[in-house]
């Protein structure tokens, strides 16, 4: 959404630019992200795949492993099932099939919010002056850019 919405942002080395840092530049533009409220909207269900994603990423990663049930005897004998660390409700299905369904709906979400993001920006991204090719930059000024159009500060 940064390169999209042309904001010019700099991450850190080993850091995410998160969509909040993002919605608060583009807002200070009196500009919106629909991709980025979007996204929030899910991470704020309960019931969304995201939702589910991003709490056990974060359990996983800062608190202990991923949270599951272990399941032994029974129907569902041997099935592993995730269990959302903030809910502490279990995910639907068994583990792996769970986190292959993240992954293709995370593939699948991101492939249509870039193309609407990249149609919301059009005329920005493609006016005929500009280039989407990557320009050369020293090292001291944090890698390449794309393209030469207004920040989202100007």
């Amino acid at each position: 959404m940064n390169i999209y919405y042309q904001c010019g942002l700099r991450k850190k080395p080993n850091t995410l630019l998160r969509r909040h840092i993002l919605s608060e530049h583009l807002a200070k533009q009196g500009r919106t992200s629909e991709e980025i409220k979007e996204i929030d909207k899910l991470s704020k269900d309960q019931e969304s795949w995201l939702f589910h994603a991003e709490k056990m990423r974060h359990h996983s990663t800062h608190v202990w492993g991923v949270a599951r049930t272990f399941y032994r005897g029974g129907a569902q004998d041997g099935e592993t099932r995730c269990r959302n660390p903030v809910t502490d409700r279990e995910v639907g299905q068994d583990a792996h099939l769970a986190f292959r369904e993240w992954v293709e709906n995370m593939d699948a979400l991101l492939e249509r919010l870039r193309g609407s993001a990249i149609e919301a920006n059009r005329d920005r991204l493609y006016s005929p002056k500009e280039s989407l090719t990557p320009t050369p930059r020293r090292p001291s000024e944090g890698g390449a850019t794309i393209g030469r159009g207004p920040s989202c500060a100007e």
